[in-house]
């Protein structure tokens, strides 16, 4: 695309976003329905509910019962009790299911949905 070309459709652009369309407050309706961007009390009941469960997780000594369960686990692996599971792509499954927990939760927030 030339330089004239450029020129042309920046101009046509410019000129279409300075015109008003009349609609009779309709896009001020619109928008005042729409949920808002910032929704701090979902946000403050997460927060509470966080700090909730770190509370009784060190209340009721919760690092105990998931040490007990990942020593299991490591000895189980380090025994050979399995059979034929690639640490690596257990540990490359268990971060990819992560990685898309945190992207749904984030894309539910940024949609209004939580």
């Amino acid at each position: 695309m030339t330089d004239n070309e450029q020129q042309l459709i920046a101009r046509f652009f410019a000129d279409a976003a300075q015109q008003t369309i009349a609609d009779d407050g309709f896009s001020h309706r619109v928008m005042r329905r729409l949920p808002s961007r910032v929704n701090w009390l979902a946000r403050l009941w997460t927060a509470g509910c966080l700090t909730l469960g770190l509370v009784l997780f060190v209340v009721l000594r919760g690092w105990q019962p998931v040490g007990a369960m990942l020593t299991a686990a490591t000895r189980w692996i380090t025994e050979g009790s399995v059979l034929h599971v690639n640490l690596l792509a257990v540990v490359v499954v268990y971060f990819l299911v992560l990685f898309y927990g945190i992207r749904e939760v984030l894309n539910r927030e940024q949609i209004g949905l939580v």
